[in-house]
């Protein structure tokens, strides 16, 4: 686990000086991407549903749903959550509800599948709803080596759903290069004319006790490597830096901005300029990170991380936001603020537009965040008002020792989730039964035609389980119907060969 953790602090660092440091651009460099990392790591965590930052710091517990609500003037209006389903300890599913207007009810829009070889995500698929029916969208495979005792990912590939050739195109590869069990490099290729095109190259290196991240891009107009960027994390291993995220890494799908601001150790990047026949290093952006006496939300102690660049008038490092995180006695999130330069003015004197507050349960489990003030930087900036919340995000959690998965609950008629899904050839569907009693299972392609009946007969009451094989059948998203009295229950399951 310790090498998957460096990918966030890579995503921000570039993202951030590519808007904060144009003054320092060149017009004819090619454009970097997002890390290619983040986008493996991303995936990872979602399938994991591990929240390492806002739980118990072991595996006892998992997440079970995340709902996004607003506050209207007079009540809480929920408008957006998150369903997860696990197998083993591991989310096989994660499904995603929406309400359009007040008074309606849950739409289901999104859905997330994830399939594991021996404990390793290998297969992402993402699919949207759209008149009622599964989409697919995206998809990522990964495969993986073991070196030094260590199982690292070597190469993910990001496809997208062609509609018009109905197959999956390839996007964009991430390769990375081992040594010893620890990534030392990489390069990012794109899909371009039915041929993988190396585009980026990245390298790690510890020189004089730094980790030093340097990016090299194609130009592909000189057809020559040129050299892009460099992030300098000061007195750090590679080890000692993977250590750190492992402690401290989290997603809560959309529901915090704990992840982006505060597991980053401390940095310098630096772009590369041309000058004359050569070239050298400027420093663009930095992070600090100090101590801070402003307690909120009952913290006991705080944490002020700054992000600065340098201006191009006076050279002088300008704070371009900061980010205030308190702790609690048990040195748990207690409540995150956010300052910026709403003006735009370039002033060190920011204003704080946006905050949160974190909630824990007797479990010490993060059950609630609430969140004061806005940061959509298509309005305007909202001034954080500590009086009244204006959105909140409530999590529910199980314990694994005694819950399989988010939709155990008392005996009913359930159609329960496939595994495994996506499936090649055979998938086992499990479904129980409050009271004996008929039940027909059906499955049927996209098309509305039924392609295969599971079960037609009487059952008693209890847990079942039925086989579907598709070994005569195209890859595909296929449809299960399952009826009974008094129940009509549809889920997806995708065919992959």
């Amino acid at each position: 686990m310790k090498a998957q953790i460096l990918w966030i602090v890579l995503l921000f660092s570039v993202s951030t000086t590519s808007v904060l440091a144009q003054e320092h651009s060149q017009s004819n460099k090619p454009e970097l991407q997002v890390h290619p990392l983040m986008k493996y790591y991303t995936i990872l965590e979602k399938s994991q549903g591990h929240h390492n930052a806002f739980k118990i710091a072991n595996d006892s517990y998992q997440l079970n749903s995340v709902e996004q609500q607003a506050w209207s003037g007079e009540s809480w209006i929920s408008y957006q959550k998150r369903e997860n389903t696990y197998q083993s300890g591991k989310r096989v599913e994660s499904r995603g509800y929406s309400i359009s207007e007040a008074g309606s009810g849950w739409v289901l829009n999104k859905i997330d599948n994830y399939t594991y070889e021996n404990g390793l995500l290998t297969l992402s698929i993402f699919q949207e709803i759209f008149e009622n029916e599964p989409v697919y969208q995206e998809r990522t495979l990964i495969t993986y080596q073991t070196s030094a005792g260590m199982t690292l990912p070597i190469s993910t590939i990001f496809q997208y759903w062609d509609e018009t050739e109905e197959d999956w195109s390839n996007e964009d590869r991430t390769n990375i290069q081992v040594e010893n069990g620890v990534i030392v490099g990489g390069s990012y290729d794109e899909w371009i004319n039915d041929e993988w095109v190396e585009t980026d190259q990245f390298t790690f290196e510890e020189v004089d006790g730094d980790l030093v991240e340097t990016t090299i891009v194609y130009d592909f107009e000189i057809e020559e490597w040129i050299n892009y960027q460099q992030i300098v994390y000061s007195n750090i291993t590679a080890d000692d830096l993977f250590d750190e995220f492992n402690q401290s890494i989290d997603q809560i799908d959309d529901g915090t901005l704990f992840l982006s601001f505060t597991i980053l150790p401390d940095y310098t990047s630096y772009e590369w300029m041309e000058t004359g026949e050569s070239g050298i290093w400027v420093a663009t952006e930095r992070q600090v990170t100090t101590l801070s006496t402003e307690l909120e939300y009952g913290a006991e102690t705080a944490l002020m991380t700054s992000i600065e660049y340098i201006s191009g008038e006076s050279e002088e490092w300008i704070p371009a936001f900061e980010v205030l995180v308190g702790y609690n006695e048990n040195n748990r999130p207690a409540g995150l603020s956010f300052y910026l330069d709403a003006d735009e003015s370039e002033s060190v004197d920011l204003q704080k537009v946006y905050s949160e507050s974190y909630q824990y349960s007797s479990n010490d489990l993060l059950e609630m965040v609430l969140k004061f003030g806005s940061l959509d930087i298509i309005d305007s900036f909202k001034i954080t008002s500590d009086d009244q919340a204006i959105a909140r995000t409530l999590l529910s959690w199980s314990d694994v020792t005694t819950s399989i998965n988010l939709e155990e609950q008392p005996l009913g008629f359930r159609l329960n989730a496939a595994y495994p899904n996506p499936f090649n050839p055979s998938t086992v569907i499990p479904f129980q039964m409050a009271t004996a009693s008929d039940v027909n299972i059906q499955v049927f392609d996209m098309l509305g035609r039924n392609v295969a009946t599971l079960v037609d007969e009487f059952r008693p009451a209890g847990e079942h389980t039925v086989r579907f094989d598709g070994s005569g059948l195209s890859s595909g998203v296929y449809m299960i119907k399952m009826v009974s009295p008094g129940l009509q229950q549809t889920r997806s399951v995708t065919l992959l060969k």
